[in-house]
């Protein structure tokens, strides 16, 4: 006789803040930046986290994407730090781009969706996040 046990859909991820905030490379004139947001982890399991696309908007302007294509495994009752590169769209965004070097104070909203799971089970979470923080480079 075999007992499946019955795995509800995970918890949706804590978003904690954005650390370690840098420029990494500037492909022609846009920058490509580089974070570590940190998130809580609240499911009694460990999850896989296979790909994540998330649009930044900083102020409530859209400033750029971000996409995952790794697999992480986020530990179980745990905050980590997932690493991102911020590509900013070309569509006028540079300017805001620029508030994230000078300005402090700054609304951070992340939207989109990211498929994670447990074992071979994933499911598409969303995700939307917003905070107030100081991201300032200078």
């Amino acid at each position: 006789m075999m007992v499946m046990a019955a795995c509800g859909q995970p918890k949706n991820l804590v978003f904690k803040d954005v650390n370690n905030f840098r420029i990494h490379s500037i492909k022609l004139t846009e920058p490509i930046f580089a974070a570590d947001v940190r998130f809580y982890n609240p499911n009694k399991y460990p999850i896989v986290l296979k790909h994540a696309d998330v649009d930044v908007y900083i102020n409530n302007k859209l400033t750029g994407k971000v996409i995952v294509d790794s697999t992480f495994t986020i530990p179980k009752k745990d905050t980590f730090s997932l690493p991102v590169m911020l590509d900013v769209s070309k569509n006028g965004a540079f300017n805001n781009a620029l508030q994230l070097i000078m300005k402090k104070d700054l609304l951070i909203k992340l939207v989109g969706s990211a498929r994670a799971g447990r074992g071979i089970k994933l499911v598409n979470i969303p995700i939307n996040y917003e905070i107030r923080s100081d991201l300032a480079i200078f």
